[in-house]
């Protein structure tokens, strides 16, 4: 329509009204292109803002799994301090719960956190330029302080294969039928039961109790004892450190 008119005032050498038709699709265009980009840059907010909410989101489900990890590394630690009481004993006077304490502190399960919202908040491209700049440099020394102490984290300890090598086979197998570890899968946690009593029979406790006595594995479990408490430390300070980055975010976004 625009066109048609454009042509018949080119014909009638009406250049005024072919300089106002000009100038009508100049503005049109120009309005199209406005409207185009204030649409893409919304889409951009609600994009970067959805990864922010993710992200969020991924702290507070992690630290419920943080927590799980604090209380069940607590348990391993006492299993750990029961069975360096119990070493000071003459042989003969170990019982049960020492053969129980020895095995449960071998429970080392391998930390990690479900990190799938940060690394799509990282593949954001020009929407992250749209957060604030605080909340992105906090999030990635965040994730920075996490990835540093994976190694750690995820250490397991000589003392669990030196413990278990040595332990009887059928008195393994009758703690963990009596006492099984609750293992969720999908947040990636273990927690050991409170209380374990797998009523082995004397003939087990006399054997488990000689084969571990046998063995010097006290070097082994101080270690991991003081592998436990560095790692309860660094779970505590990223708790921590994601709570107040959660309320920064909260405040700041």
């Amino acid at each position: 329509m625009l066109l048609r008119r454009i042509t018949e005032h080119v014909k009638a050498q009406n250049w005024f009204a072919v300089g106002i038709d000009f100038f009508i699709v100049v503005i049109g265009v120009f309005l199209g292109i406005q409207v185009a980009n204030w649409n893409a840059t919304h889409a951009n907010i609600r994009t970067a803002q959805a990864a922010v909410d993710n992200v969020q989101a991924e702290l507070s489900s992690n630290r419920e799994r943080i927590q799980i990890w604090i209380d069940n590394y607590e348990t391993l630690s006492k299993h750990a301090l029961a069975t360096l009481d119990e070493l000071e004993r003459p042989e003969e006077q170990r019982g049960e719960r020492f053969v129980v304490d020895a095995y449960q502190a071998s429970s080392y399960a391998q930390f990690t956190l479900p990190r799938d919202a940060y690394n799509d908040f990282l593949a954001l491209g020009p929407s992250k330029a749209l957060i604030d700049e605080d909340i992105r440099q906090r999030l990635v020394r965040y994730y920075f302080f996490l990835d540093a102490m994976s190694l750690t984290l995820k250490n397991v300890p000589a003392y669990r294969s030196r413990l278990r090598s040595v332990m009887p086979h059928d008195v393994e197998v009758r703690i963990r039928t009596k006492c099984p570890p609750r293992i969720n899968v999908l947040e990636s946690s273990i927690q050991l039961p409170e209380t374990c009593q797998p009523e082995l029979s004397a003939d087990q406790i006399v054997r488990a109790t000689a084969e571990l006595s046998a063995v010097n594995f006290k070097p082994d479990l101080n270690l991991a004892l003081s592998d436990l408490h560095l790692k309860i430390g660094i779970l505590r300070l990223v708790l921590n450190t994601s709570q107040e980055l959660d309320a920064f975010i909260e405040d700041t976004a």
